[in-house]
């Protein structure tokens, strides 16, 4: 099994035809997941997914839900569904130049996956329960093998990374160009982040029941949805239009494997991403994922669950809230024996690399058993032992050369009314740099200042989460006044003593 660094974007040198088309490599995260049709024996293309482990795919609930469903755990044992991996143009085309250059950029051929388990939300229900917690997870039958054209999303298990209104995320999928022509070719967007409460407060027509506790909201409120492509989540009053676009048929490859001429075939089917007016795409089918950059790598963060059919407003399950559910199957499925590898944890300051190489990997990249990370600190961060190391032992586990090896620094102190002196373990420190934790501070109010309230002299304390434990407080100036009598001036007057005019200011 090949591991890559997960939220990598490779990209090599490449020629964009249109402005809204994915460069290959640019969504190496992407999957399409297909359906048979018992009618024809073809598979269908009902939902897009993200890979996060060579054996797991995250997807919507609502591609696999039916009414009446007795378990949220689906058994697959027939070959019903299959995953496939690296999909950049349709099948069934003539072979363009885009074909030639995916070939020539990447070489890797498609995979094509069987399924063997699909887990549903237990707190999925449906159009009912307005699609809260649309999410699933798929096990594959088998681990697909990351290459330059394959590779996971980061999840981001520790919530280290928030996202603001106006965020762009990226999405990709397959549908209509912005000129309204089907693409035969992934297609990218970047659609700007609209939190939940933002979300639900721009409906008062009841679309905002849709907007669960566990959504998220991305797109434009100003685009018109009359006649743009949706997800099928089959919505009564509020839901997407069947404005589609069919997708051709691809040849049945399964891997490396010669096509079975003979055999079921991928075949047309509806999966429509798009959006009129932008530059790029704006709807998804299903469960595509939607990723924001962090730290140089794309994190999940939803998946596509419901469009409203009025505006070029999509809403995503937010996957922080089911966090816990996603890591206990990667937990199963990765961490006890099925794959014999670990995951790079999400260390607040703490940037890996192997030995002997520049490349940082991303928090969450999974790491081939036996195989040693080196550890250093981001910059602002105090790096506590000279060297730091983690080595992937059975079953997940890490061995760990230290507890904690990156400190947040405490930010430098500067002040125009007070004297502050700085000093580590004994040692001068200069105070208006960035402070090791354990850095005492002195302070006390300059000449011609008094202190507030009485406050005198002053120790602070950088402690070990980057903060001081005290405020600098601000002296008052002690401005126009004569600190000792007059006594005799110059020139036949009295003279003046040193502190008679601290203001006082001569040119000789």
């Amino acid at each position: 099994m090949s591991l890559m660094k997960c939220g990598s974007v490779n990209i090599k040198n490449q020629v964009i035809l249109e402005k809204d088309i994915a460069i290959v490599g640019t969504g190496t995260w992407n999957v399409g997941i297909y359906r048979l049709n018992e009618e024809n024996s073809n598979y269908d293309l009902i939902c897009g997914g993200s890979i996060i482990s060579p054996n797991l795919v995250v997807s919507a609930a609502h591609c696999f839900w039916q009414k009446g469903m007795l378990s949220k755990r689906i058994s697959i044992n027939d070959d019903s569904y299959k995953v496939s991996f690296g999909e950049y143009s349709k099948y069934g085309r003539n072979i363009t130049d885009v074909d030639i250059a995916t070939e020539m950029i990447f070489n890797d051929p498609i995979q094509i996956m069987n399924v063997s388990m699909i887990h549903l939300n237990e707190g999925y229900n449906g159009p009912t329960g307005f699609h809260a917690e649309d999410i699933a997870v798929i096990v594959l039958q088998d681990r697909v093998s990351f290459s330059n054209g394959v590779s996971p999303a980061c999840v981001d298990w520790n919530g280290e990374y928030n996202i603001v209104n106006g965020d762009q995320g990226k999405i990709v999928g397959w549908g209509c160009s912005e000129k309204g022509i089907s693409s035969p070719v992934l297609l990218e967007a970047s659609l700007p982040y609209i939190d939940h409460d933002s979300c639900r407060n721009m409906y008062t027509n009841g679309f905002e029941s849709f907007v669960t506790a566990d959504k998220f909201c991305a797109g434009s409120a100003s685009v018109s949805g009359q006649g743009v492509g949706r997800s099928r989540v089959g919505l009564d009053k509020f839901g997407p239009s069947h404005f589609t676009i069919p997708l051709t048929k691809r040849r049945p490859s399964m891997s490396t494997a010669p096509p079975d001429l003979n055999g079921p075939k991928l075949s047309q089917q509806f999966y429509s991403v798009t959006r009129r007016g932008s530059p790029a795409l704006g709807r998804s089918g299903g469960g595509v994922g939607i990723t924001f950059l962090h730290d140089n790598s794309y994190y999940l963060t939803g998946l596509v669950s419901v469009n409203d059919p009025n505006n070029s407003i999509t809403i995503f399950t937010d996957i922080k809230y089911h966090i816990h559910w996603i890591r206990g199957f990667f937990d199963v499925h990765i961490g006890q024996g099925k794959v014999n590898v670990c995951v790079l944890p999400t260390v607040k300051g703490v940037v890996y690399s192997y030995e002997g190489s520049n490349d940082i990997l991303s928090h969450g990249t999974l790491i081939n058993h036996h195989r040693t990370v080196i550890e250093n600190c981001e910059v602002g961060y105090h790096k506590a032992y000279p060297y730091g190391l983690r080595v992937c032992l059975e079953k997940g586990k890490w061995l760990s050369t230290n507890d904690k090896l990156c400190f947040e620094m405490c930010p430098p102190l500067e002040s125009d009314s007070l004297d502050i002196k700085c000093s580590y373990n004994g040692e001068y420190a200069n105070c208006s740099n960035l402070l090791i934790p354990n850095t005492t501070a002195t302070i006390s109010c300059k000449p011609t200042y008094t202190a507030p309230n009485g406050q005198d002299a002053d120790e602070l304390l950088c402690q070990s989460n980057g903060t001081w434990n005290k405020k600098l407080y601000s002296c008052n100036p002690y401005c126009g006044r004569v600190y000792i009598n007059n006594q005799i001036l110059i020139n036949n007057g009295y003279k003046a003593n040193i502190g008679t005019a601290p203001w006082k200011c001569w040119n000789i």
